[in-house]
């Protein structure tokens, strides 16, 4: 039998929770104080006698332990365990909590051994809105992760976080709510302000600040994240790490946000040396079913995004309000967007440099700002290009855009795209509707074309100066209406235009199309719509 009573830096693992071992007590021994605990714990691991421990004070823990699974741990009212930094408490016997606050201290608690099935901030502490509630999040947090367990954050727990926080490893949070009484997580900081090379909130996948990557394999689900007005941040959840991941079911409203403390994206995940010193990894994530709410005018508060990744899926999410893309991939391989309801003041369903890719079934729509109460044009609704500084990313390739609807309304002062692909390959766009009720539109409803990228080098070497290309286009079945139907075709240089295209049963104001490259039917008018139901 291995040593029960293990040095261990770093870290404390407490195990075993909720139940009491099937074996009856052979020896029961009230602690008073840390030396009696330690005490009692190597005996019991010298006799390995069934042993209950009761706790009637509070003690201190300045060395690494471990708990065995011949031993109950029972937390008297107002005993209490601190365990040091770098230490930890790893649990393997029972230990039944309450719905009060036992474990405190910077160190960690780690149950194994199916002690219990979740974990619950209130064994950390009671939040008041104090500097410390901080340490006790995190605390918490590194319980989770460090278990590999959920945490449950019960109803109208409100967490007022100042400072950084990591989740890593296989830990989840789930957030419960009662009769609409949900628990919230509130962010009270100025990141951009007083740590401007610390502006994430929450990170996923790195367990501290310049520390070592630890994976993030959890969920997030079921959280209301909400800001102070003054607060500051570029990023509310930012993933360093992950695979195999899941964000679901979460609202995130940052309506009352000055008008200066403009956020970027709600989540957000990409490559930051001076956060990660080797680069992290993004796959096999959801992001699905979470609502968004902004306030902004043109620029800045993003909805979602996602850089050099791999099998990402963005579904059922409503986002409302943002200045800048709902949805924005850079250099993601197998990417789906569908089932979302966007509305925005200014960007678009963005998938620059990315391959595999389907965007289907969304709704998108430009509202005015919400201050300005101004309507801006946005350059686009959905749209895939090439980002200049992803120089080794292909031009997007194998593209579907299915059966999404887009609605320009009428007080768009100036042109833009409804869809736009830039040097796609392979692309596919079928069966789209665009209701364009703005008399100022005078680009194209859907655009292939090419475009110059000084920076760009095409990794596959099918372009090599610089030029993205369009190859492989089919375009059918298209509905561009409205009061002020527009047309579809390309842009561009002739010669650049490589194709083949085909364009096939759309209807739209006209065709313009000028590549040597091209097949099409007779475009087919469009009849005038008054109005489209929101979904």
């Amino acid at each position: 039998m291995p040593s029960f009573l293990r040095f261990i830096s770093n870290c404390i693992i407490v195990s075993g929770l909720i139940m009491e071992p099937a074996v009856a007590h052979s020896i029961s021994i009230d602690i008073q104080d840390s030396t009696q605990f330690l005490d009692a714990l190597s005996r019991a691991e010298a006799s390995g006698n069934s042993t209950k421990m009761v706790l009637r004070n509070s003690i201190k823990l300045d060395q690494s332990i471990t708990i065995p699974n011949n031993v109950a741990l029972i937390a008297l009212k107002r005993s209490s365990i601190y365990i040091s930094s770098q230490k930890s408490m790893i649990l393997y016997g029972s230990m039944p909590l309450s719905n009060t606050p036992v474990f405190s201290g910077p160190g960690t608690v780690i149950f194994k051994n199916n002690s219990t099935t979740t974990i619950s901030p209130i064994w950390f502490f009671v939040p008041n809105g104090n500097p410390d509630d901080d340490n006790h999040f995190q605390a918490f947090l590194d319980s989770v992760s460090e278990s590999g367990l959920t945490g449950v954050i019960p109803p109208r727990f409100t967490a007022i976080i100042k400072n950084n926080l990591f989740l890593y490893g296989s830990g989840s949070i789930s957030c419960s709510k009662n009769n609409n009484s949900p628990s919230m997580i509130v962010i009270d900081a100025n990141f951009n302000t007083n740590s401007p090379s610390s502006p994430y909130w929450i990170n996923l996948g790195i367990n501290r600040r310049l520390g070592v990557e630890s994976t993030w394999h959890g969920s997030i689900t079921g959280c209301h994240f909400i800001s102070k007005p003054y607060s500051q941040f570029n990023y509310a959840l930012f993933i360093h790490s992950a695979n195999g991941f899941s964000i679901r079911h979460n609202v995130f409203d940052w309506r009352n946000l000055h008008d200066n403390t403009i956020p970027m994206a709600s989540i957000e995940g990409f490559n930051d040396s001076k956060w990660l010193v080797t680069p992290g990894v993004r796959s096999n994530g959801t992001i699905s079913n979470n609502k968004i709410f902004h306030n902004q005018d043109n620029i800045g508060g993003e909805g979602f995004g996602i850089n050099t990744a791999h099998n990402i899926e963005f579904s059922n999410n409503l986002v409302h309000g943002v200045g800048d893309d709902p949805i924005g991939a850079h250099g993601v391989d197998g990417l789906t967007i569908k089932n979302n309801v966007l509305f925005t003041t200014d960007g678009r369903i963005l998938y620059d440099n990315s391959n595999n890719v389907v965007i289907k079934n969304n709704y998108i729509e430009r509202i005015a700002g919400g201050r300005s109460k101004k309507y801006y044009s946005g350059g686009g609704y959905i749209w895939g290009g090439i980002d200049d500084g992803l120089s080794s990313y292909p031009t997007p390739t194998n593209i579907l855009i299915d059966q999404n609807t887009i609605k320009i309304p009428a007080e768009i002062s100036s042109s833009t795209y409804a869809i736009r692909l830039i040097g796609n390959r392979n692309a596919t766009v079928i069966n789209n509707v665009i209701i364009n009720n703005s008399p100022n539109q005078k680009t194209l409803c859907i655009s292939a074309e090419a475009q110059l990228y000084p920076k760009w080098e095409d990794p596959t070497g099918q372009d090599s100066d610089h030029i993205a290309r369009p190859r492989n286009i089919l375009i059918q079945g298209n509905n561009c209406r409205g009061n002020f139907p527009m047309s579809i075709g390309h842009s561009g240089n002739v010669s650049d235009l490589i194709g083949p295209f085909a364009f096939i049963r759309n209807k739209a104001k006209s065709y313009q199309i000028f590549a040597p490259n091209s097949k099409n039917d007779p475009i087919i008018p469009p009849k005038k719509e008054r109005s489209l139901n929101r979904p």
